[in-house]
């Protein structure tokens, strides 16, 4: 599938590719991240597929002031996106790196955050 860089490209921007696994740690503001992940403009929904509802919701939820009701509409929204079912959330020890010798094709992030485990495969071959 080639370099990482060109996989992002190709989900990303070419949409050529359907499926793609990457870390997420969120935002500070939990509107910022259900817009990213499932917004209908959202970069992580490269698609664009969202329910009327759940576009609603979020505007709705990035408007509202008041803390209860904002609280409220993120829990409607978090239960809208569950409906629909499009994702499956993974989660994964901040830190999982160890291998055996046959493990190969790993190559270690520039941050600790980023990791990469596509291409990575095991050989027989320990020589």
């Amino acid at each position: 599938m080639g370099h990482p860089r060109r996989r992002r490209t190709r989900y990303y921007y070419q949409k050529t590719v359907p499926l793609y696994f990457t870390p997420w740690g969120g935002r500070a503001d939990p509107s910022i991240t259900l817009d990213n992940l499932v917004g209908p403009d959202g970069l992580n929904n490269p698609a664009g597929v969202a329910t009327e509802e759940l576009a609603q919701l979020l505007d709705k939820s990035r408007s509202e002031s008041d803390p209860e009701a904002r609280a409220e509409l993120l829990r409607e929204t978090s239960r809208e996106i569950m409906d629909d079912s499009r994702m499956i959330p993974i989660a994964s020890p901040a830190i999982a790196i160890a291998f055996r010798p046959y493990v190969v094709g790993y190559e270690p992030p520039l941050t600790a955050h980023r990791f990469d485990f596509l291409g990575v495969g095991v050989t027989d071959d320990l020589g």
